[in-house]
């Protein structure tokens, strides 16, 4: 037993001490050799001679799948990006694997992954991340992926204040997910499942939002199928959206807040679910992911950000509870469907450009166009670098509807919906051309809710008041990006 023991450090200490290193030293193609210090491009099969450090932006524009065998990937601050144009590299995958010895490890720190849910034509993407025997962490990272994330053969993942989109399927067969601090959305196609079978996924303070008109929660029979609690948070599912069925035949010790199931509720353990208060779909339904691709923290953090109109002029207030470097703030905005433009500038409030402490700002534009008017705020720090608020939207004179949608027509893939009148609960549906239901949200009792991942297209909304009956219906026009 000694002589195996000696001989696999040996192997591994070779290996470590073969490793070649491959670093990024400015944004690129993965087959650039530019993109790479010393012009030196690594392989798509990563063996244990392999470590590959990227933090530039990167787009794999490979014919064949990553596979880390072995080796190793770690992306800090910035992003790995697979192209959804159809050119080379659209719809290809990462596997995480193992040489037998060597554990292959995928690490992304402040950072992402994006394999597009949607193909710039609007058809589906592919592309799915499997570990099989290998080791995954994100940490305060974003990942988007095509299809699937996957796990098995006693593979290890870990997700850390972290966001995750799928167009299906998130499965662990076997292995063991840690999971804290994460919002997670999938079935983004349309349909997609959350499986357990026979892995053990330990949540702390993490949503699962099943955001297809379909989709299932398993937790199988196996004897090894496990649900627990990492930690020790207030919460440990937070909240819990699912279109069809959740099913539990195994082990289940992590509690449920707000959760939301359409279809029923079943499996020979059933009961153990913890569920710390009644079904709540007006909240779960209208929950979103706070989610930031690139996983950097921005300098200046918004509290809050309203507006209002006033007669002919329209009232902008926000505030921000911490700054730094912060030189002051853009006002733009949009009339209709017209460009954004600059109407103001407002300068830091703060002594240095830097404080931790609440700091409200005002601005007044004269505004009086009939049409809606949409208002967002570009943050520009004193080393020249910016970043957007969300937009608000506000009435033109004289417009008396009780519902906005903005931005209509969309030129990325969202949409907000604003209601008037805050009490009142609906039902809403999105349509696609055809009529065909694509997604329902029951029981909405929020002002406001944001539709993403749309694909280039026309649809319809409807909106229904559960009280009276009464409908509206509001047209949709997603353009190519």
């Amino acid at each position: 037993m000694k002589k195996i023991l000696l001989l696999l450090i040996s192997v591994c200490a070779i290996a470590l001490a073969n490793a070649q290193t491959h670093s990024t030293v400015q944004d690129g193609d993965w087959s650039d050799p530019n993109t790479w210090s010393g012009g030196d491009v690594p392989p798509t099969t990563l063996n244990p001679s392999h470590i590959v450090n990227i933090n530039h932006h990167v787009i794999y524009d490979e014919p064949n799948d990553l596979i880390i065998d072995g080796g190793q990937l770690i992306i800090t601050q910035d992003t790995l990006r697979f192209p959804n144009d159809g050119s080379t590299g659209t719809g290809r995958s990462i596997m995480v694997t193992n040489d037998g010895i060597n554990v292959g490890f995928l690490s992304v720190t402040n950072g992402g992954i994006i394999m597009p849910i949607f193909l710039t034509n609007g058809n589906n993407n592919s592309g799915n991340i499997k570990a099989e025997g290998g080791r995954i962490v994100f940490i305060n990272s974003y990942a988007e992926m095509g299809q699937n994330w996957e796990a098995t053969a006693s593979s290890h993942r870990k997700y850390i204040n972290s966001c995750l989109k799928l167009g299906e399927n998130y499965t662990n067969t076997n292995s063991t997910d840690t999971l804290q601090g994460v919002c997670i959305e999938l079935g983004l196609h349309g349909s997609g499942n959350f499986q357990n079978d026979g892995g053990t996924i330990r949540f702390n303070t993490t949503a699962v939002l099943l955001r297809g008109t379909s989709g299932n929660f398993s937790n199988s029979s196996n004897p090894a199928s496990q649900i627990l609690t990492f930690g020790i948070p207030g919460v440990a599912i937070i909240a819990l959206d699912i279109p069809g069925n959740l099913e539990n035949s195994s082990t289940w010790d992590a509690t449920v807040g707000e959760w939301c199931v359409d279809g029923s509720i079943t499996g020979s353990q059933s009961g153990q679910i913890d569920f710390l208060g009644p079904e709540n779909c007006a909240f779960v339904n209208a929950y979103e992911c706070e989610c930031e691709p690139l996983g950097s923290t921005l300098p200046v953090t918004l509290k809050s950000f309203i507006a209002q109109r006033n007669r002919l002029n329209v009232v902008l207030v926000w505030e921000t509870v911490a700054e730094l470097n912060n030189r002051g703030f853009n006002v733009q905005r949009r009339i209709g469907a017209g460009n954004w433009e600059n109407v103001g500038f407002v300068p830091s409030n703060t002594r240095n450009t830097n404080t931790n402490s609440l700091v409200r700002y005002e601005f007044t534009d004269y505004n009086p166009t009939k049409g809606m008017t949409q208002y967002r705020l570009q943050q520009l720090d004193v080393d020249g670098k910016s970043a957007h608020s969300n937009i608000r939207a506000v009435r033109g004179i004289g417009q008396v509807s009780s519902i906005i949608v903005y931005p209509n027509p969309s030129n990325d893939d969202k949409v907000n919906i604003v209601f008037d009148d805050t009490n009142v609960i609906r039902n809403v549906s999105l349509m696609d051309i055809n009529g065909r239901k694509l997604r329902q949200w029951k029981n909405v009792a929020n002002n406001n809710i944001q539709i993403d991942n749309l694909a280039p297209g026309f649809y319809s909304v409807q909106i229904e008041n559960i009280e009276t009956g009464d409908q509206v219906v509001e047209k949709i026009i997603v353009n190519k990006r």
